[in-house]
């Protein structure tokens, strides 16, 4: 009965003993029963063909098989636990289409045994079939069909001697073969239900698609799918599904550019594997240009710029900005940002824009079915003139200097003119003017100031291509007062009578008198 008889005797053994016991193909136990039987039949059958004539005859009843085939194919023992279809199906296959059918999985060493067991087991049913369509057995026609028979099967073994039989008997003898149409020519191994074990097919990026194989064979098939030849993991995305009618489906939802690539499906039974292979192509749209850059922009210094496209292509597009055709780095001043989902907006911004982002600005945009560039943006910085920094009126005492500062901003840099009650101040007026380009910042100096000369409103005027502005403020010059005319040393008068004492004086602020006697 096999190894299979040791669960009867599970609690009577060591854990470790039973399941090494019962689970290893080549562990001492199977290796002992394989050599007990062999031994058997070559001593007690070693010159005979009655003890597999016995076995056949009992077959459908005798568990012994297990140990037969165990001797006939390797590790089918593991199988047939839990495929009680396998040893059925088997013998249908092997006595319907003789030992051709599953050359490819018995041990060579044994075929001969085999043979000679089906020998037996067609030559009752043989002999009879050729009697009663009354065939003569003329040159030993019969053991000729007999060979034929064992080693290729019904049909095609009866081919063979067909050119040695009457053609009315030959018709006759192919209708009356004992086969059975539900087993006839199954397969012992697995085989691939297709015209041919190698396919194409491509999918879009971004959708689903299926990739499916049928096979067929003896008992339950084991079903494996691998990608370039590694194990397919599968998840929410990769899914395998199995049909009753032995078709192995893999579903891939959302195709991406990784999922291209060859995909084999492997089935395997106790008695070989059979494979499917299908190369997964990944189609692709190529970028087009919905909305192009404008081909000039003009910017305010100190603002934002962005620039927009609108893109499509299947997988979505990447793009790369340049300037001046220079590829641009993204940084803290520098944004790219391209929309989410069905969105085909790509955008890039600017932030603070300064002289030196002046320049043509074009994007390369591109994916796996090709690329293609922008409009080039010529792109002017310009600003009117402003003061970031107002003037402020100036008291000095007179003799000294006088600074005003400000600090001014424009693009391109402003023309600036300093004016003295209306009138251009100039160098030869003890006036320096500084500008520092960077900062923006402007000093107008005035030096040794002189309330009559200096004194008064002071203007800063601005001027560019885009734009004037002035601002205007006071220079308040303070002098110590000084008497310009004296009073008289004497005044005569009439008595009762008024008298009017002048003095002139000057001074900023202008300065008060009191009359002392």
């Amino acid at each position: 009965y096999g190894r299979q008889s040791l669960s009867k005797y599970e609690e009577d053994l060591l854990p470790d003993i039973y399941e090494a016991a019962i689970n290893e193909n080549d562990g001492n136990l199977m290796k002992s029963l394989k050599k007990y039987f062999e031994q058997q039949w070559e001593v007690k059958y070693g010159s005979s063909n009655e003890w597999f004539i016995l076995f056949l005859k009992e077959y459908k009843d005798c568990p012994i098989l297990s140990i037969v085939l165990q001797l006939l194919f390797e590790g089918i023992d593991d199988t047939c636990m839990d495929e009680t279809n396998v040893f059925n199906d088997l013998w249908c296959t092997i006595t319907n289409n003789g030992l051709k059918s599953i050359e490819n999985f018995s041990d060579n060493k044994k075929r001969s045994v085999l043979f000679q067991g089906l020998r037996e087991y067609y030559r009752p049913k043989l002999f009879e079939l050729l009697e009663k369509i009354k065939i003569p057995d003329k040159d030993n026609l019969y053991e000729l069909a007999l060979d034929n028979v064992a080693e290729y099967g019904w049909l095609q073994g009866l081919q063979a001697v067909k050119k040695r039989i009457i053609p009315i008997f030959f018709e006759a003898l192919l209708k009356n073969i004992p086969v059975s149409s539900d087993t006839i020519e199954k397969p012992v191994q697995p085989k691939v239900e297709a015209p041919t074990s190698v396919s194409e097919q491509s999918c879009m990026f971004g959708e689903n698609t299926q990739i499916s194989w049928k096979f067929s064979g003896i008992g339950k098939l084991r079903v494996t799918w691998f990608f370039n030849d590694q194990p397919l993991s599968t998840d929410n995305r990769l899914q395998v599904t199995e049909t009753d009618d032995g078709t192995s489906i893999l579903t891939i939802r959302q195709v991406e550019l990784g999922d291209q690539g060859v995909y084999t499906t492997r089935a395997t039974n106790a008695f070989g594997v059979a494979e499917g292979q299908t190369t997964l192509k990944i189609d692709c749209i190529k970028p087009v240009i919905n909305a192009d850059l404008n081909s000039a922009l003009k910017v305010t210094k100190g603002e934002t710029m962005a620039l927009k496209i609108v893109s499509s292509g299947t997988p979505k597009p990447d793009i790369v900005w340049m300037k001046d055709d220079n590829e641009l780095t993204p940084n803290d001043r520098i944004q790219v940002t391209t929309s989410d989902g069905n969105d085909d907006k790509y955008t890039m911004a600017i932030l603070n824009v300064q002289p030196g982002d002046q320049g043509e600005y074009s994007a390369k945009i591109f994916n796996v079915g090709g690329s293609l560039e922008s409009n080039k943006c010529k792109v002017t910085v310009s600003k009117s003139p402003v003061f970031i920094v107002k003037l402020t009126t100036q008291k000095v005492k007179q003799g000294t200097t006088a600074v005003f500062v400000t600090k001014i901003d424009g693009y391109p840099t402003p023309t600036i003119t300093w004016l003295l009650n209306g009138k251009p101040l100039t160098a030869k007026e003890g006036v320096q003017v500084q500008f520092d380009a960077t900062t923006g910042e402007v000093k107008l100096s005035i030096q040794n100031v002189v309330l009559e000369q200096h004194a008064g409103s002071i203007t800063c005027r601005l001027e560019n291509p885009h734009g004037n502005q002035e601002e205007t403020v006071r220079l308040d010059v303070l002098a110590a007062p000084i008497i310009t005319t004296q009073l008289p040393k004497e005044q005569e008068t009439v008595s009762g009578r008024d008298v009017t004492l002048k003095v002139v004086a000057r001074g900023s602020p202008p300065p008060s008198a009191q009359c002392l006697s």
